[in-house]
Order: C-alpha cells, then structure tokens, then sequence
C-alpha cells in the first residue's frame, strides 16, 4: 500500500481517497512497517539467511487485519487482509534505507565543517531565500559552502533556525524548546564561527562568550 501510494505520481491524499483508505490507517502503517524494516537492518544474521524470514507483525488495527509480513531475499511479500502486495528486493532496499535514514539532529554537531551563529536578534520569518542573503550581504559569508551549518535565534531564545547547503538543496532546520533557553549572544550583529565543543555548549543552554575572557599576555608586566 505504502510501495503502490509512493509510486502512484499522486499526492497522498489523492491516492488515498481514490483507493477507499482512511489517513489514519495509512499513517499507522508507514510508522508501521518503518519499525519493522529499522529491526530487520538491525540483525545482520537475519537479512543474510537465503530462506524466508519472519519479521514481527505489530498489533492490528480493528479495521485493517494483517497476517503476516515475510522477506525473502527476492521479495518483500506483504498481506493487509486480502490484498497481497510482492515488492522487489531492489526495490525494499531502497525503500527500507529511505525509511531508517537519520534525520539531522540539532544537537549533534557531527557531519559539519563549520558553524556559525548570527549574534543578536534574527526575525525567524525569514526563509531559506531571505537567510541565504542575509548570509550573503550582511556577513559576507558564501551561503552554499556545502556542509557549513548557520544558525539564528529569534527574539524569543527558545527558538532557532539552521540553513545547511546540502548540494543539491538547501536544508532549513526549526527548533523550538518545550523547557529552557538558549544562551544566545545578543552583544552584537556579527557571525561568530564556533567549535563543536562551543556548539555542543550553546546546545545545552550554556554560555559560549566568556564576559572576561582569559587570554595570553603578549607583554608581561616587569619587575615580578
């Protein structure tokens, strides 16, 4: 079903209301079969045995019955009631990496070649168009170096946005905090380049801009 909807060139919601299927049910079984195939890729053993392998069914919905869902290394062979849909190896495997793959995550600052953050106060309304020149024109920073990772903070300092050039696109990120806030500088309306360890920091609440910074005399005083 899900293989079919994806596939159709439709919009879901068209899909499923030419096919009779409630958002509901087509929601509960994507969240699903995603459980099921992030198990399977979790046991090597398993997905390496020729014979068919029996993965485990979760609980069935009133209005949907399901009998099984088995994996063969040719096939991925599904039953929702009295439908049976067989979906190619090649095919599962794009589709079960699609649905396992992980999402960025903010508070991991793995994967990024640099990190700025835009001190003072950014309207969040902004999207990736108006970020971009912002980067551009006011910071004079290049909005497409790839994997460069730019932050900003709202008025309010529980929310933040992130626009990351990915290549092919860019990605737009939004947090928002449900319990604390963000340390964020407000002293000046400069991109300040952090290290991991300051992001991991600034993710954590702490504050990254010391307000008497210990630095190296260049001059010692005399006469110690």
């Amino acid at each position: 079903m899900i293989h079919d909807c994806q596939h159709s060139g439709l919009k879901t919601k068209e899909w499923l209301a030419n096919h009779g299927i409630s958002k509901d049910t087509y929601y509960y079984w994507y969240k699903k079969v995603q459980t099921i195939c992030v198990e399977a890729m979790e046991i090597p053993d398993t997905l390496s045995m020729p014979e068919f392998v029996s993965l485990p069914v979760p609980a069935e919905p009133a209005n949907v019955p399901v009998e099984s869902a088995i994996r063969s290394n040719a096939v991925v062979t599904m039953h929702i009631g009295k439908a049976k849909i067989d979906i190619p190896e090649t095919t599962s495997t794009e589709f079960i990496k699609n649905l396992s793959e992980p999402l960025p995550m903010l508070n991991d600052a793995s994967g990024f070649k640099r990190i700025y953050i835009a001190c003072g106060q950014t309207d969040l309304r902004r999207g990736i168009e108006g970020l971009a020149t912002m980067i551009r024109f006011q910071f004079k920073l290049d909005p497409y170096d790839k994997d460069t990772l730019f932050l900003f903070c709202g008025k309010k300092n529980n929310r933040i946005k992130g626009l990351l050039w990915e290549g092919d696109g860019f990605l737009l990120l939004y947090k928002r905090l449900e319990v604390g806030a963000y340390s964020w500088p407000r002293n000046t309306s400069e991109a300040l380049e952090i290290t991991p360890q300051q992001y991991r920091l600034l993710m954590e609440g702490f504050s990254i801009v010391a307000k008497h910074p210990i630095t190296e005399l260049t001059n010692p005083p005399k006469g110690l």
